[in-house]
This record gives C-alpha cells, structure tokens and sequence, in this order.
C-alpha cells in the first residue's frame, strides 16, 4: 500500500486594525466647557477636564486626573435640556466579528452641590439607534475626587467603519466622565493538537498498489 499525504495551506487573513478615532480624547491643554476634541462632534455642551483640573459646566475644580492621562470628557442631562454628549467613529472593523471595548470611567459632582439634584450617572453607548451599553451605577458620586474604574462590554460589528455615540441619560446633574477608549477584536480559542491531529489522519488518502 501507497500512503499518499495532502497538505492544507491557510489562507491569509484580512489585517483590519481596529481603532476608535481619537480614544484619548488627546486635543485639548485646558478644562474647557462646551467642547470636544479633533475627531468628535459634540452634542449639546460636553465638558472637556485635563488633569486634576476638572470641568462642572462653568466651574473648574480639583478631581482625581484620568488613569490615562491628558484630557477626558465629562457630560450630564439636566432636566428639560439635551443630553449632553459626543459622537465619533470607530474605524477598521471586519463586518460579523465581535469586539471589546474599554473605557475608563468615573463621575462626580463639584463640591457642595446639592444631595437632591445629584444621582448615580446613566451614560449610555450607542451606534446609530442602537444601544450597546451602559456605565455600571456607581456609589460615592457625590465627590469630585472618586477612584476612576475601568470596565468593557462587546457588540458585534455591522459594518467596516460605525458611528460611536456617548451621551448622559442621567436624570439629575452629576456628570459622568470617560476616557481611554480602545478596541480589541474577540479572539476564537486556537483548535487543540488533538484536533489537528483528526483532521491531519482525515487527510491521508490510500492507494492500493496496481
């Protein structure tokens, strides 16, 4: 008997490098209020903080600065007004495959504000109309100096580029702030070698000898 062995070659994959334009918020030297960074469109009027120098609507106080550095946007919804927010993209995606991304997060309110227009803020992401998460409540809000935290969430991509909007659905006035946005493509498990062992004994071809 003849044993002969075909071998299969991978085909190469598509590189897609995933990216959010301008997750670092980079841009900006000051706190500014009513403004967004190169590569954001802002809604209503968002907070822009730098450092320990952090922006509540007109007033400017001390916070914690954000764990990536630079500058971060803050954002809240006042009752009767627009949710305060900005929108960018997210770029280099492969349509159907599923990513994570990762934020930083804190909120607060400035000093002596008022217990009863203050509530754990609501900041929602969302991609066109849809919803695809929203920041976990948090206690301790109350403080402009609360640890920030970092959290993530996945979705599934529709399309090569999509539109990334993150805006305040808070009822009261505490504001939310985020930072340090990145994407990371979902890896799938490598097969095992027991696999490729299956599959490699699947590629053996007898011939009986003529």
């Amino acid at each position: 008997m003849k044993y002969a062995l075909f071998t299969f070659a991978a085909l190469p994959g598509i590189a897609f490098g995933q990216t959010i334009i301008n997750g670092s918020f980079d841009g900006g030297t000051q706190p500014t209020r009513d403004w967004a960074p190169t590569g954001w469109t802002k809604l209503s009027s968002p907070d822009y903080s730098f450092g320990t120098s952090r922006q509540f609507g007109s007033r400017t106080e001390a916070g914690t600065p954000s764990p990536d550095g630079g500058g971060y946007m803050g954002m809240r919804h006042v009752a009767n007004k627009p949710s305060e927010g900005i929108t960018g993209e997210m770029t280099g995606l492969e349509p159907n495959k599923s990513y994570t991304l990762s934020y930083y997060y804190t909120a607060g309110d400035f000093p002596n504000a008022n217990p009863s227009n203050t509530s754990s803020p609501d900041i929602v992401f969302m991609s066109g109309n849809t919803t695809l998460a929203h920041t976990p409540e948090v206690t301790g809000y109350d403080s402009p100096n609360r640890p920030w935290s970092q959290h993530s969430f996945t979705f599934a991509a529709t399309g090569t580029a999509m539109p990334l909007t993150i805006k305040s659905l808070s009822p009261k006035s505490t504001w939310g702030f985020i930072d340090g946005l990145t994407l990371e493509v979902v890896t799938v498990p490598e097969p095992s070698s027991t696999a490729f062992l299956g599959l490699g004994s699947l590629a053996l071809i007898l011939r009986r000898k003529k």
